[in-house]
């Protein structure tokens, strides 16, 4: 199995009554035709908003940028 290149970095941030206030962590990210895809596996939409139901988190659009080599 081929290892997955992560190729930028983006700020997610807490969207829900379930994270702590001011939840900020930044993330490794790899971009697929519809998603920003997490190394934990997780998905964005490329508006932002977690995949699922109730998202626990969402990425900030305009914080994501390439990994320098």
């Amino acid at each position: 199995m081929a290892k997955v290149k992560f190729t930028h970095i983006g700020i997610l941030e807490g969207c829900d009554a379930r994270t702590p206030k001011d939840y900020k962590r930044e993330i490794k990210l790899r971009e697929t035709k519809n998603f920003w895809v997490s190394e934990a596996g997780n998905k964005y939409r490329k508006n932002g908003w977690g995949v699922g139901d109730w998202p626990l988190y969402c990425l900030k659009i305009d914080s994501i940028r390439p990994i320098e080599q």
